[in-house]
């Protein structure tokens, strides 16, 4: 360890309420300042700009889903895209490199084998400063009972930090860049499935998700069929098309092993679906070569129990690699 510690400092601010209604820390972007002139290197998909709630709503009714504006309130949910850049000033995120960590904190590992140290954001409380780690190694996919631990995300909290050396991608590591933004869930989700929208409804639903990413300076990365892009994002919802991961991770955290895309199938699943909504997405690090990060057009997904992440609590994390 270094011998100069590193103050912790805050980055979320306040709290939101997510769509469920439970506390979740809000992101620390300003979401009313002008937008911030883009940066030399910033990749494409960086949020110019954050739609407020009341801005959503008033779109809603152009899109004939004014009937729908409870429903799209409690949904909309706030994510911060992370983007690396070499010309980032704030050392709030960090892809790769050395971890800052309390004195004594263990490097996580898995199967004999230490995991390997994606990048670390830091937070206000009750999260403190956060580090993802994952067996780059082995890869798994997080669709048996046995990858458990084999991704971690760990807090930092303490006052007094240290740079930690270990396995790391990229091992010098590299500064992002953040960018907040509101999302509302596809039409094909389990909770706007809940909603019975009628086939108008839908095709008006999947518009009004166009427009927001359109009046943000994004691009949706979720399309059925779409070309992959890299987005890294923390909080909101994951950008994928099978709506499955909540009860994937339910049934192989709870000792079930689920073939992948077909976890509704499992003999399990109508017993275990209902609770598989507490699960909410922490984070998404998509395959970046920039990054060095192997997983080519593929996600890793975190996801987190709502209620432990409100108490800050990062323990029962599960990670789905696809």
């Amino acid at each position: 360890m270094a011998d100069e510690p590193v103050d912790r400092r805050g980055l979320f601010r306040e709290l939101f309420k997510q769509a469920t209604g439970a506390i979740a820390p809000v992101l620390g972007v300003d979401l009313d300042a002008p937008p911030r002139p883009p940066e030399p290197h910033t990749r494409a998909g960086l949020a110019h700009r954050t739609v407020s709630i009341q801005e959503l709503l008033g779109k809603s009714g152009e899109f004939g889903l004014e009937g729908r504006s409870e429903a799209l309130s409690e949904l909309a949910r706030h994510s911060l895209r992370m983007v690396p850049s070499a010309h980032a000033t704030r050392m709030d995120l960090e892809f790769g490199g050395h971890p800052l960590m309390a004195e004594g904190q263990e490097w996580p590992s898995w199967q004999d084998r230490p995991l390997t140290f994606l990048g670390q954001l830091e937070a206000g409380e009750p999260l403190g400063r956060i580090l993802f780690f994952y067996d780059v190694t082995g890869r798994p996919s997080g669709c048996l009972a046995a990858h458990r631990g084999s991704a971690r995300v760990i807090r930092a909290n303490e006052r007094s930090l240290f740079p930690v050396e270990g396995p790391a991608l990229p091992a010098g590591g590299l500064p992002g860049a953040l960018a907040g933004e509101l999302v509302v869930p596809r039409a094909t989700s389990p909770a706007v499935e809940a909603l019975k929208l009628s086939d108008d409804e839908r095709d008006a639903w999947e518009a009004l998700r166009d427009e927001l990413a359109s009046l943000q300076g994004t691009e949706l990365a979720d399309r059925e069929g779409g070309v992959f892009q890299v987005v890294h994002r923390v909080f909101g919802y994951p950008d994928e098309t099978s709506g499955e991961m909540p009860l994937t991770c339910e049934l192989a955290s709870a000792g079930e092993d689920v073939i992948q895309g077909r976890a509704r199938l499992h003999p399990q699943a109508a017993k275990l679906e209902r609770r598989s909504g507490r699960w909410e997405l922490l984070a998404q690090l998509s395959g970046d070569g920039k990054l060095g990060w192997p997983w080519v057009a593929q996600r890793l997904y975190f996801w987190v129990d709502r209620d432990a992440l409100a108490a800050g609590d990062l323990d029962q994390v599960w990670a789905i690699s696809r």
